[in-house]
């Protein structure tokens, strides 16, 4: 039942939560992005005890992209310069978050355990 309830509030809170900020969300699908005008989170996986915690990280991920985040630049045509760039970057604004919004340490801490362990 508690996985239920979640999978029927997260959308209606994430949505809430851009909101506040200006920022379209919308869940569904299996990816997390930021086009950086809106976010996509992935959909609730039924069973999966972990959602939660992974959604609330993703969400505070690209919330990051989009406060922190330089849209104008363009990495190049290599996919593995680009792969890095993003790398550095995901990092640099996990970082600036973090500095802005302490709690978030640990929001991200959980999802970055979470994806290494799976």
């Amino acid at each position: 039942m508690k996985n239920r309830t979640l999978h029927n509030a997260f959308p209606i809170v994430a949505a809430a939560i851009g909101n506040r900020f200006g920022v379209k969300v919308s869940v569904g699908g299996d990816q997390a992005y930021t086009d950086g005008k809106s976010i996509q989170l992935p959909a609730y996986e039924g069973d999966d005890a972990e959602y939660q915690d992974i959604a609330w990280g993703l969400l505070a991920h690209e919330a990051a992209h989009i406060r922190y985040s330089d849209f104008t630049l363009h990495y190049g045509n290599s996919v593995l310069r680009r792969r890095l760039c993003n790398a550095i970057e995901d990092v640099r604004i996990e970082y600036e978050l973090a500095k802005d919004f302490p709690g978030t340490r640990l929001t991200i801490r959980t999802v970055i355990e979470k994806m290494i362990a799976k």
